[in-house]
């Protein structure tokens, strides 16, 4: 059985629309949740196509596209969480994995076998993914923005402290090259800089590095 979530409040505007009550303020997170609603919005229009009788395959199709996507997108912001050090990680991990399993464990089979009743099982399933959606955005990950603006946290500096974090932890384990050259040497072949395209004064940042390192 699928389960069901009851809406948080009654609105007269779409209920599959990304709206600006759902941003977050982080600009990756907001475009994966916006293509989350998406992905709902299109499965839904499917559903309640009547001129479409064998729509099954597409349907999967979409269910699917929608587990791979949200696995995606969990494991960005939990990666992000972990790199601002968010305090309510773990509980937003559980969350997270519970949801997963729910997309998981979709019967397929079940589905092929109800027939007339097809649609109200899709439909329950639609309103529960589009409901625990919602609820969780506003309850949970908005939370993430307001921990990064109250912390002065930028979606940038938070990647440059994850990375410096990681630079200090891998040389620490190495116990090999001298500090700066072994930071040189990580910072010249770093792909997440490179993606990022992250400007880096040499002098500046081994002066701040000397603060840090003995």
């Amino acid at each position: 059985m699928i389960g069901k979530m009851i809406p948080t409040e009654e609105s007269t505007e779409d209920p599959f629309a990304f709206t600006d009550k759902y941003k977050t303020g982080i600009t990756f997170v907001d475009d994966e949740h916006r293509k989350l609603f998406e992905i709902i919005s299109d499965t839904n229009d499917l559903i309640h196509d009547q001129l479409l009788h064998d729509k099954y395959d597409e349907i999967m199709r979409l269910l699917a596209e929608l587990r791979d996507y949200t696995e995606l997108h969990f494991s960005e912001e939990e990666a992000l969480m972990e790199r601002i050090h968010y305090p309510e990680l773990p509980s937003q991990k559980r969350a997270h994995a519970a949801f997963v399993d729910r997309l998981v464990n979709i019967d397929l089979d079940e589905m092929e076998d109800l027939d007339d009743n097809q649609q109200v099982y899709l439909l329950d399933l639609i309103q529960f993914l589009l409901n625990w959606l919602a609820n969780h955005i506003l309850a949970c990950d908005k939370k993430i923005g307001e921990y990064m603006r109250e912390n002065h946290i930028s979606e940038k500096a938070g990647t440059v402290v994850w990375v410096f974090t990681r630079m200090i932890k891998d040389h620490k384990s190495s116990g090999q090259k001298p500090i700066q050259l072994f930071l040189f040497s990580y910072l010249t072949k770093s792909s997440i800089f490179a993606k990022k395209k992250l400007r880096i004064c040499t002098r500046s940042f081994f002066g701040l590095l000397s603060c840090f390192v003995t």
